[in-house]
């Protein structure tokens, strides 16, 4: 039911408060709130900024954590950097993966591959179409990229001063809630998971954090 309220919101173009956000504060803090039995590896870098909508964001974070957790054998890495103009969210699970082939599919609404339904049957296929959605509403992207083993869900957003300056544009959403003409979107593709790509490369840890995997261990 949150997934289709969600869904809900997002069609009907209703945008929250949008505002200068430090992307790592941002996901730090929700991680620290989190219950689950993987704990996170996180690797931030300092002064990632986006301009966008606190919650959107937030719910983009704990959709990917979701998968991540389902998928997992027994790592979960979260990483904030900037990778050149672009402020970057990505979230990294050691699990089973997702085909190249079908790396889009899991983005469409509803569609859950076989190894998603054996995992979790009572699974909403909402889970990713609604993370990539709040992405591309933020002027970003969300991908499934490859790695040598497990899923990277990459978010890529515009740098925060590109975004204020261009506030003015239609390419940006308003700080007081609007509605968008639904016919107007292009729908958002694909729900499930991904297979491979290169591991996250390394950042400045923000977090005093030590890493679950011991010094000097990487995922495979």
């Amino acid at each position: 039911m949150t997934n289709l309220r969600e869904i809900s919101r997002l069609e009907a173009g209703v945008i929250g408060r949008h505002d200068l956000l430090n992307l790592a504060v941002l996901v730090d803090g929700e991680l620290d709130h989190r219950q689950s039995k993987i704990g996170a590896v996180r690797r931030f870098s300092s002064g990632v900024m986006v301009y966008g909508e606190r919650i959107g964001l937030t719910r983009l974070l704990h959709n990917l954590m979701d998968n991540a957790e389902r998928h997992a054998r027994s790592v979960v890495m979260v990483t904030v950097e900037h990778r050149g103009d672009a402020a970057v969210l990505e979230v990294y699970d050691d699990g089973s993966g997702v085909p190249r082939e079908q790396r889009e599919i899991i983005f469409e609404r509803y569609a859950r591959l076989q190894d998603a339904c054996a995992k979790d049957t009572g699974g909403s296929g909402l889970v990713l179409p609604i993370a990539r959605q709040i992405a591309e509403d933020h002027g970003g992207t969300l991908t499934l990229e490859d790695s040598p083993s497990g899923a990277r869900f990459v978010a890529r957003f515009p740098p925060a001063s590109r975004v204020i300056n261009d506030r003015g544009s239609s390419r940006w959403p308003r700080e007081a809630p609007t509605r968008r003409n639904p016919s107007s979107q292009t729908p958002p593709t694909g729900s499930g998971r991904l297979a491979g790509g290169r591991p996250p490369g390394p950042a400045r840890l923000l977090s005093s954090r030590p890493s679950i995997l011991g010094p000097g261990v990487k995922p495979r």
